[in-house]
């Protein structure tokens, strides 16, 4: 059986707290901070109240979200057929029947598609940083100036 559900959903902290923890009992620690990044997955089975798949590893960072239905995003090809009417004109409709190819193709786009607007956006905020963001890299660059007079001291109180 081939796959003939398709979706598209973010990278984003997930609202369900499940895997290890610090403490026992307590909210569940995550490994790595998720990007944003779009990514597609496919199922067998849709997903809903009774099924909520972990999705794969994203690529970027890691992250493995659980995935239920306000998370994900699908859109169903379905076939389209022509028919005639009475006065002889052809209509195209469209049937019951999904297409399961343009289906897969469209999640692909459409993650696609977000992740280019998602990089776009990324890089017009370092080309135009604001005033706050420009004075947390000044602040950086002063405090990696002084790296080695800190180290010289800690070596020093270690001696």
């Amino acid at each position: 059986m081939a796959y003939e559900h398709f979706y598209v959903y973010v990278c984003n902290p997930s609202s369900e707290t499940r895997g290890s923890s610090a403490i026992a009992g307590k909210l569940a620690t995550p490994k790595s901070t998720p990007c944003g990044r779009s990514n597609t997955h496919f199922t067998k089975q849709l997903i809903n109240d009774d099924y909520r798949p972990q999705a794969a590893k994203c690529p970027e960072c890691a992250n493995r979200k659980r995935l239920n239905e306000g998370v994900v995003s699908k859109y169903d090809c379905f076939v389209q057929q022509k028919i005639r009417d009475g006065m002889g004109r052809v209509h195209t409709v469209d049937t019951d029947i999904i297409d399961l190819k343009a289906s897969k193709d469209w999640a692909i786009k459409e993650a696609h598609r977000r992740n280019q607007s998602r990089k776009y956006h990324s890089l017009r905020r370092l080309s135009n940083p604001s005033e706050e963001v420009k004075k947390l890299l000044e602040q950086t660059v002063q405090s990696l100036e002084h790296m080695d007079e800190i180290i010289e001291q800690v070596g020093d109180l270690i001696e």
